[in-house]
């Protein structure tokens, strides 16, 4: 993750159904010219709130709370101050389940449920001699590690007839019914149990999704720059509870009756924030800021809206300006720099084995030879993970490297390391921060890096890692590689690596072989079934999961096939492995739909098939988001993203047909992506970019799939056109030269 680029995230907190009126202003009226005041300084705005536009998309597979942690904890990496809003109305919102309980924690409940029809719909353990019955909700998985409960996916048995709306009204309402019921059990068992109220369990069985998430945002975390980063806006209103017309604003029981204890819950934690925060004044000394509204026939007043987007947008402004003009964004030399860094650091955490290979690099870094190192091998053979590990290892042991200064970059992590030129002075720079004249003609610019790569070895040695050079655009004859030394000065190392079978870069691997010397070829072959064993292991106890004997013989089987000893196979079956249970290959009831299939591209196969199932996000939404990452010429920001997407009037149809309960919208929910993207998560790589982040394929063979399957005959001209046409209509497209230096000044670019 990069952490300190030019994008501003702010997750939006509120309960769903009391505040449609106050999300949907900020949508339309405040956000927007957030993001032109970002966009203005050269910077990124989203909003992140994952209930608008769509009541019960991500609830179907019970994962609704893991994302919005997620995202959440995404807004806490990724942005600068500020990453957090609340809105708060009149009700303390929906209590979920909680989706996952650990083993001996629901285990310990269930001897306190003393219902057996209560115990059957929760958990209880099946006879020896049969299988586990479906009507219980919670299932076991001992792949995790301690064990857990999970929930099962939600499916709600209910009459066939009667029109689709009528059965999904019936449908949402047993689910609400038998969701009330398990929580109730659950709550009783802890009573039962003795569970003190300031115990931490008890929380993901008590609190709402909304406190959960100010649990998560605010009062559970550091609360030192509080008034920098969360932002709360609490409307009071006294509702009518004889009103029927009013049961989207207060909080009812089942029987209508006002829910006492939600009331209470709701107070308290509007006290707490306004503890934490303290009440707003016209001096700005709070962050909370409270407004009244009255209900009528029609439902609350909308008076306090203009106010409400006044202060919003006053307090959010304010803060994003603040840090733009006192330089807390990272410049750009320095987002470089992070870039690289956390590219290696994903890469070196899934390293694992090949002892050998690493040792060959230090005893060349530690060795008499002027030639640089190449190291070579297939695709998917590991290379960047390998350059990763070598670089932090000699980071971490500057005895190993005798505290020489250790430079890696990673092309294609960046928009400035995919160009020669930029490349080129990235490096100078590193190696003499102070000296700021750089040659303009590329030759000199070469000659330039080999003086400065002389001066900085006389202080101290210099190893540089270029991964990945076969991918630098050629436009100034970059893949002849005539910019790297052939004879290294003293004191210093250069170790690079490339692909050796490719359709359109061999002739960067001859390049490669003719700047160095045979004995300086490290060619990177396929793992054996020892160290892809020791590896899988190891990235499964990182992440807290196992397999089951027959599970992990499988995937290691599928492993130890003609041609696929490679980390990058590993690498993807593990990822898709991590998610299997001990009952299935999937976290809930569709076990084994698809399996690993046969080698890298049958396991992207199955992969794509799998995120296309209607169950899961469909086939149309799953071929265009992620056709136009493949087709964005060095990857998309997701805000780019959700937007090409939202002007595509079919996947709009596709979205309102898959979720008919949501309101007609005219922008793609940000939760529809969000679902998407967390399960792709694994295999997109997040690189820095002029104002912000994008995202891309973290290796070429996902990417080059992703087009065979997504871009294919007509799909290819849609996403292009469509690329194009969005990017046509932006500002900065039609700037004149002037105005373009004006806000490069006011707002410097990265390098390159």
């Amino acid at each position: 993750m990069i952490e300190g680029h030019r994008t501003f995230r702010v997750f939006v907190s509120s309960t769903f159904s009391d505040l449609k009126e106050e999300r949907s202003a900020l949508q339309e009226r405040v956000f927007p010219r957030l993001a032109d005041l970002c966009r203005s300084h050269g910077c990124s705005f989203q909003a992140i709130d994952l209930r608008w536009g769509v009541s019960e998309e991500a609830a179907l597979d019970q994962q609704t709370m893991n994302i919005c942690h997620e995202e959440l904890r995404r807004c806490q990496r990724l942005s600068p101050r500020p990453n957090f809003i609340v809105l708060l109305g009149n009700r303390y919102g929906w209590r979920p389940l909680p989706p996952r309980i650990p083993a001996d924690e629901l285990e310990e409940l269930m001897q306190a449920v003393e219902s057996a029809d209560d115990r059957a719909l929760l958990w209880c353990p099946p006879p020896p001699t049969e299988p586990e019955p479906r009507r219980h909700w919670y299932r076991r998985d001992d792949n995790a590690v301690p064990a857990e409960y999970v929930l099962r996916a939600r499916e709600v048995e209910v009459a066939a007839e009667g029109d689709p709306e009528s059965r999904r009204a019936e449908e949402a309402s047993s689910w609400s019914e038998l969701e009330r019921r398990m929580r109730a059990a659950l709550l009783r068992a802890i009573e039962v149990r003795g569970w003190a109220a300031t115990d931490k369990r008890r929380k993901k069985y008590e609190q709402s999704a909304t406190h959960q998430e100010i649990e998560a945002g605010l009062l559970a975390g550091d609360l030192a720059n509080a008034r920098e980063h969360v932002f709360a806006f609490v409307r009071d209103m006294d509702v009518p509870t004889a009103d029927p017309t009013a049961a989207d604003y207060i909080e009812l029981l089942p029987s209508g009756v006002v829910d006492s204890d939600a009331v209470v819950r709701l107070r308290e934690l509007k006290s707490a924030l306004q503890g934490q925060l303290g009440l707003h004044t016209d001096d700005l000394t709070g962050n909370l800021h409270r407004y009244t509204a009255t209900w009528s026939s029609a439902g609350p007043t909308t008076a306090h809206l203009d106010e409400l987007c006044r202060d919003v947008e006053r307090r959010l402004s304010t803060e994003i300006l603040r840090q733009v003009n006192h330089g807390e964004l990272l410049a750009g030399q320095d987002v470089e720099n992070r870039a690289h860094e956390a590219f290696g650091a994903e890469r070196a955490w899934v390293f694992e084995g090949r002892a050998d290979l690493l040792l060959t690099i230090r005893e060349y870094v530690g060795g008499p030879s002027s030639h640089p190192l190449v190291i070579h091998g297939a695709s998917g053979s590991g290379k960047s993970a390998l350059m990763a590990r070598a670089a932090f290892d000699l980071r971490s042991a500057p005895a190993a490297s005798d505290g020489a200064m250790i430079i890696a970059r990673f092309v294609g992590t960046t928009s400035a390391s995919w160009e020669l030129r930029s490349l080129l002075v990235d490096l100078c720079r590193q190696l003499e921060p102070e000296v700021d004249a750089l040659p303009a003609e590329m030759r000199d610019l070469g000659a330039e890096l080999s003086a400065r790569l002389a001066r900085s070895a006389e202080e101290r040695a210099v190893v540089i890692f270029i991964d990945a050079v076969d991918q630098l655009n050629d436009s100034d004859g970059a893949r002849t590689l005539w910019w790297i030394p052939r004879d290294l000065p003293a004191g210093v190392k250069i170790v690079i690596s490339v692909v050796n079978q490719d359709r359109w870069m061999s002739g960067v691997f001859w390049a490669a072989m003719d700047v160095t010397v045979p004995e300086n070829l490290l060619e990177l072959k396929e793992m054996t079934e020892q160290d892809a064993e020791r590896t899988l292991d190891e990235w499964l106890r990182r992440v807290g999961r196992r397999l089951q004997h027959d599970q992990r013989a499988d995937l290691l089987s599928q492993f130890a096939g003609p041609g696929r000893g490679l980390p990058l196979f590993l690498r993807l079956a593990f990822e898709e492995a991590r998610r299997w249970s001990s009952f299935g290959t999937f976290g809930g009831d569709r076990v084994r739909q698809h399996g690993l299939g046969a080698g890298i591209d049958g396991l992207l196969s199955s992969l794509f098939m799998r995120l296309s199932d209607e169950a899961n996000h469909g086939a149309l939404f799953t071929r265009r988001a992620l056709g136009l990452l493949a087709a964005g010429r060095r990857g998309l920001a997701e805000g780019e993203l959700l937007e090409v997407l939202s002007r595509d009037a079919e996947v709009l149809a596709d979205f309102q047909r898959r979720a008919p309960r949501s309101p007609r919208v005219e922008r793609l929910p940000f939760v529809v992506w969000a679902r998407l993207r967390a399960e792709v998560e694994p295999y997109l790589s997040e690189r820095a970019a002029a104002g912000g982040a994008v995202l891309g394929f973290y290796h070429r063979q996902l990417e080059d799939f992703v087009h065979s399957r997504a871009l294919a005959g007509s799909e290819r001209v849609r996403a292009c056109s469509a690329l194009a046409e969005y990017f046509e209509a932006l500002p900065a497209f039609h700037e004149s030269l002037e105005a373009q230096r004006v806000r490069a000044e006011r707002s410097p670019p990265h390098p390159g």
